[in-house]
């Protein structure tokens, strides 16, 4: 969900390549990056000859093995430079060694698995690929093998970087929902274990709070490893119209709620309450206990945007992160509790209008969220249209300067509605490059028999050869396929796609049959399926290029 919206961001913000006029030689990924396998009984050194104008990511790497016990594999620092599409980013242009110590001796029949993804520095970039390392020193390349989920790169590279934004994202999100008035019902709960406060020492205090609080946010961390483990099960659960729209028609109902449009019922703590008198007072075990039990009863207010990070946990699988994320999503909604029960409350911002504005604010937020989840399935302007009607309805919640605000948002998202845009920050678009309707890619290709067979007719074919995970290729859709000229070039042609994000072997067979190493790449075919050899596009491409070779 969030990485839809991240992509959806970046991609209005690509800014335009240049034009490309010589011509591309694509080398073979053994050749761009070549392996040489050194193993001692102490480490494996894995020595990397990179040819110039290529590079590797260092975010890429990643090692596995069934058969060895190693250590973390130490990373030589690279190059940061700043890439267009993906920011600052680490790479390795030049050759270089990665050290791998190892716990024990490997047998003679281990192997190491090595995981990496490069691109040339015309723009072209190969599938990610692993490499198999025995020990007898052989290399065995494969493509497009299944990564694992936690990475080994160092601290500095973009996975990294990702996951602290992460952790902070739930952070700030557990903070503000603890200033929600219907979060309020659990300082009770925690005065009640401190009901002798008075007696007890300010270190104390801090520590039955902490206690208190860690053990909530404990809860909530299980909550996550869950999540992360049912993993596409859980994510196929939920990616349906049916159960999409449970859940939209969920978050609408809590949104109601906590704007005070629908009266809200707070859930009884009659039992929690039996629950602390059993407990002895001021105790760590009394802390910890009624500290897990207070996620159980926590308002909606909580359950509805528990919902999107649950599901946005299950897409990315790693149990490490959805652990970590739900964790910090309690830590942030218990620390203003640690506060309270540290120092009476004395210090904390006192209840007034400004929660109010606070709990409007995570109202409209829960709206977004109901809109977001549903665009898929809906008219592709619903998303602007959808947006003006909250941003509306947000204007006539707050105040100046809100307010005024809230109506210019409404008025830009409809103005996008109205002119068929279909991205939520469209207008990012004035400042890149122009922006049409999207092309429409009605002919998928599912094998090779069945594309030469769809070939064989008198008009003229395209064919596009793209990934999700090609960042050039995002570029060409979206910035060179919606180009007015080129869809009006390709009005007598027939387009058909190729995606190859999951690089299947009938994918591999149908790429190797017409000699492409990786996406992208563009084939040009005359009447009854002959191909245009020499027209063919490789890596980044522009308008006037393809629009060039559209026209011959």
């Amino acid at each position: 969900m969030f990485r839809s919206l991240f992509l959806a961001i970046t991609l209005l913000c690509l800014p335009a390549y240049a034009l490309v006029g010589e011509d591309i030689t694509v080398l073979p990924v053994e050749q761009a990056f070549s392996l040489e396998a050194n193993w001692t009984d102490e480490a494996l050194e894995l020595n990397w000859h990179i040819t110039p104008g290529h590079y590797l990511y260092q975010s890429k790497f990643n090692f596995s093995s069934d058969s060895i016990r190693f250590e973390e594999p130490s990373l030589p620092l690279g190059q940061s430079v700043e890439d267009p599409f993906l920011g600052s980013v680490i790479v390795h242009p030049e050759d270089f060694l990665i050290h791998i110590p190892l716990e024990v001796p490997a047998s003679n029949d281990a192997s190491l698995i090595v995981y990496y993804q490069g691109c040339a520095a015309t723009g072209f970039c190969y599938p990610p690929m692993q490499a198999q390392v025995l020990t007898n020193g052989d290399v065995i390349l494969s493509p497009e093998a299944p990564q694992p989920l936690t990475s080994t790169s160092s601290t500095n590279d973009p996975f990294t970087q990702t996951f602290w934004m992460v952790i902070l994202s739930f952070l700030g999100f557990g903070l503000l929902l603890s200033f929600t008035p219907c979060v309020l019902p659990m300082l009770p709960i925690l005065y009640g274990i401190l009901c002798n406060q008075q007696s007890l020492s300010l270190k104390k205090a801090f520590a039955l709070s902490c206690t208190y609080v860690l053990a909530m946010a404990s809860a909530y961390a299980v909550l996550g490893v869950i999540a992360a483990s049912l993993g596409q099960t859980l994510q196929s659960a939920v990616q349906t119209p049916l159960i999409m729209s449970l859940f939209s028609a969920l978050l609408v109902l809590m949104a109601l709620m906590v704007l005070e449009w629908l009266p809200l019922h707070l859930p009884a703590f009659n039992w929690v309450t039996q629950c602390q008198n059993r407990l002895p007072k001021a105790s760590f075990l009394g802390a910890a206990a009624l500290g897990a039990l207070a996620t159980l009863v926590t308002s909606p207010c909580v359950t509805a945007p528990l919902i999107g990070a649950l599901t946005y946990i299950a897409q990315t699988q790693d149990k490490w992160l959805g652990g970590w994320a739900l964790f910090a999503l309690g830590l942030g909604m218990g620390l203003p509790l640690v506060m309270f029960g540290t120092l009476g409350g004395q210090y904390l911002p006192k209840a007034g209008a400004w929660m109010r504005h606070v709990n409007a604010l995570l109202g409209f937020v829960l709206l977004g969220l109901a809109l977001w989840l549903m665009h898929p399935f809906l008219p592709a302007t619903a998303l602007l249209w959808g947006a003006a009607v909250i941003a509306l309805l947000a204007a006539l919640r707050f105040q100046q300067p809100l307010r005024t605000l809230c109506i210019i948002a409404a008025l830009i998202w409809s103005a996008g509605a109205w002119q068929g845009k279909h991205q939520l920050f469209f207008f990012f678009s004035a400042f890149t490059t122009s922006e049409g309707e999207p092309l429409v890619l009605n002919h998928p290709v599912k094998t090779l028999e069945s594309f030469q067979s769809e070939l064989k007719t008198p008009a003229h074919s395209l064919l596009f050869v793209h990934a999700d995970w090609c960042i050039t290729c995002q570029h060409i859709k979206h910035q060179i396929f919606t180009d007015p000229s080129i869809k009006a070039a390709l009005t007598n042609w027939t387009v058909f796609d190729l995606d190859v994000t999951q690089n299947t072997p009938e994918q591999q067979a149908f790429m190797k049959h017409y000699g492409i190493f990786a996406p992208p790449a563009i084939l040009f075919f005359g009447p009854l399926g002959s191909e245009l050899r020499e027209q063919r596009i490789v890596a980044e491409t522009s308008v006037g290029e393809l629009g060039g070779y559209l026209e011959q």
